[in-house]
Order: structure tokens, then C-alpha cells, then sequence
């Protein structure tokens, strides 16, 4: 069984600056990160769904028209940095359709497109009980496969105590991405104004559904 849903704690200086900005996330076990039979079949299902047709009409409905707001407003032009169901939708149409990536990443991908809502995972090892929302400090870096980015002051991210998580919206640090090793994942889901609470423990309960299986959540 997946543990209670838990809200991050914001800064204060963050609040300030973007009110409305809310993360939710919950404790998901796993036991096997291979992809199944009947999710392979749900992400070509989801794929089936995903036309140009579709990627004109997202930005008209109100999910993704508030990712789209909110981005503009911490300075991403989402015309070149899609917000995370333009991405989805863009990926899909690009490579013809949803590739299994193991049973966590997929759980997050089926959650975002049924939804809307951004989901992030990141492995439950490198997460205390709580998650913060803070601004970046002078000097702070998030690790990649690729680099060492050096983070801007004020850059929002998400962090668990002095670990920092993610950018939001952005790359995760590589030390607390989700792996074979995993034996429990923290699903975070990034509310925005205009984002129903609905969806959010929607996209919530739909990932940790798919990490568990039916009747476990």
C-alpha cells in the first residue's frame, strides 16, 4: 500500500512570488520496474488518442493553459519550453507513439497524459518524510549525466532537507533519479493556479495505480 499524500513545504519568499504554487507527493513502493503487459497496452492505447488535432486543441483546455500561464510567469517562454503535457504530446507525435522506459517512468507518462497535471519521480531513498519548495542558493548546482549546472539565485527547485531534488520543471539531479535499485519512488505532483486539486490526486493515484497494480492504492 502507497503511504498518505503529504503537501511540500513552500518558502515564504516562494509563496510571495508565486502564489497558488502547491507540490503533493506520496510514498510509492516497487517491487518490479519492468514494464507490463497491460501498461505496454494503456501507453499504445494513450498514443492511439494523441493527433495534431489534439496538440492544437491542448493548449485551449484548462490544464495546460495554466502550465502555460505559469510558465510565462517564472520566465519560460513555453512556446520554446514546453510545459510538460505539450512535451508528452510532442514526444508522441515525433516518435509515433509512447516506448516503454520501465514501469515508473511510464506510470508518470500515463498520469500526465490522462491529466494534464506535471508529475515528477524521484527515488525514495534520497527523500526524507517532507519535500520543500525553496528558491536556489548563490552557488548551488544540480548534477546531470552531462554536467554540473550552476543554478541562478532564485531559481525555484524542489529539495528534500539540504538535498536538492529538481529545478522545477526541470532536470532532476542525477544522484536522485529513479533506478533498478529502487525499492520505493516519491510521486510529486506540481499544482499551479488553475489546476483543480482533483487532478492533482488524480495523476497521483493513476501513477501509484500503475507502480502497484489495481487494488493496491
Amino acid at each position: 500500500m502507497i503511504g498518505r499524500a503529504r503537501w511540500a513545504v513552500v518558502a515564504d519568499d516562494v509563496a510571495e512570488a508565486l502564489p497558488g504554487l502547491q507540490v503533493r507527493h506520496v510514498t510509492v513502493p516497487v517491487a518490479d520496474h519492468r514494464t507490463p503487459a497491460d501498461v505496454r497496452a494503456r501507453l499504445d492505447y494513450l498514443a492511439e488518442r494523441i493527433d495534431g488535432a489534439r496538440a492544437i486543441e491542448l493548449r485551449r483546455q484548462e490544464i495546460p493553459f495554466a502550465y502555460r500561464v505559469f510558465f510565462r510567469k517564472i520566465g519560460l517562454d513555453p512556446d520554446v519550453h514546453s510545459t510538460p503535457i505539450e512535451r508528452l504530446v510532442l514526444d508522441r507525435l515525433v516518435a509515433g507513439g509512447f516506448a516503454p522506459r520501465g514501469l515508473v517512468a511510464d506510470a508518470v507518462t500515463i498520469a500526465t497524459a490522462e491529466t494534464g497535471v506535471a508529475v515528477v519521480a524521484f527515488d525514495g531513498a534520497a527523500v526524507d518524510d517532507e519535500l520543500f519548495v525553496r528558491s536556489a542558493r548563490g552557488g548551488e548546482r544540480l548534477m546531470t549525466a552531462d554536467a554540473s549546472l550552476k543554478l541562478a539565485a532564485g531559481t525555484p527547485l524542489i529539495a528534500s532537507g539540504e538535498r536538492l531534488l529538481a529545478v522545477l520543471f526541470g532536470a532532476v539531479d542525477e544522484r536522485v533519479e529513479v533506478s533498478e535499485r529502487s525499492t520505493t519512488v516519491e510521486l510529486a505532483a506540481i499544482r499551479v493556479p488553475g489546476v483543480p486539486l482533483l487532478a492533482v490526486d488524480e495523476a497521483l493515484w493513476i501513477a501509484a495505480e500503475t507502480i502497484t497494480g489495481p487494488g493496491q492504492v
